[in-house]
């Protein structure tokens, strides 16, 4: 069995929906299913109820669901901690950027301001604050902003 896999099955019963658990583990749904198909052989038990719209958990699936969450959890902090130690910078980086990248925004090509109505970004670069980039710097909402 793959840690991927509980990883998968932990997703399905937290979001729900096999679809969105596909989206959050850049798999297709068919996959989704055959993941939970092959834990359902393994274990020789239904773990998920299936209903229109709706999943359940089945008693056996609890015992797995529970067990897994840990397993992944667990995994997740070894891998932190081992990135740590190894001071390698890893993680998601959340990038902004405008419409047409370099041009800025429509309004400031049309206006000449920005949608804070001076036409001035004293600490950003021309084009950022008019997309609303420098707001989320601030707020670190992301890491980079391209106009």
């Amino acid at each position: 069995m793959h840690l991927e896999t509980l990883k998968v099955f932990c997703d399905v019963v937290e979001t729900r929906s096999f679809s969105t658990a596909a989206s959050q583990n850049f798999v297709t749904q068919s996959a989704v299913s055959q993941q939970i198909r092959t834990l359902e052989e393994r274990y020789g038990r239904r773990l998920l109820e299936r209903t229109r719209g709706n999943v359940q958990l089945t008693p056996a699936g609890e015992i797995l669901y529970q067990v897994s969450k840990e397993i992944v959890q667990r995994y997740q902090e070894l891998e932190a901690r081992l990135q740590a130690m190894a001071n390698v910078v890893a993680g998601t980086v959340r990038v902004a950027g405008g419409r047409d990248v370099g041009g800025g925004c429509r309004q400031r090509r049309r206006t000449g301001n920005c949608r804070t109505g001076n036409g001035e970004d004293s600490d950003a670069q021309p084009g950022l604050a008019s997309c609303g980039h420098v707001e989320n710097l601030r707020r670190s909402r992301v890491k980079a902003a391209v106009p």
